[in-house]
């Protein structure tokens, strides 16, 4: 009986010490998932320029975007290209040469059906996710 007592006692010295090793695995393990989940959602944030749509709710046609870096002095190419149209109601994609926050302002210059030309300065598209047209 003495050697079973003391496997006991021994048993018990030790849960204790189990008990705080698991603690801090389970901590360790708590904290790294965590970070992990911070770091995502770090690098979500800062690509959140890649996703920009152009929205028309305007009652006409849009016949050309150009958006550039706000300190860039020239407007560069049409989005939609030669032969496209951004219809009333629909929307578009803009994707980015340069995904990350770098830069966040930009200057989007939009053309109507009509000629009528609207010019917007210093838009962020780090903030926003979406460009809306409207009537004036």
């Amino acid at each position: 009986m003495t050697a079973t007592r003391s496997e006991n006692n021994r048993s018990a010295a030790t849960q204790p010490a189990n008990a705080l090793q698991k603690f801090l695995k389970a901590s360790a393990l708590i904290s790294s998932l965590a970070l992990s989940t911070v770091a995502l959602t770090g690098q979500a944030a800062l690509a959140g320029k890649q996703n920009f749509e152009v929205q028309n709710d305007s009652s006409q046609d849009v016949i050309e975007i150009y958006m550039t870096a706000s300190h860039i002095d020239d407007w560069g190419q049409d989005l939609l290209g030669q032969y496209s149209i951004l219809r009333s109601g629909y929307s578009m994609q803009v994707e980015f040469e340069d995904p990350t926050p770098a830069t966040c302002l930009y200057d989007i210059l939009t053309v109507f059906e009509s000629g009528e030309v609207l010019e917007d300065y210093g838009v962020n598209v780090c903030r926003n996710d979406y460009y809306t047209v409207f009537d004036n």
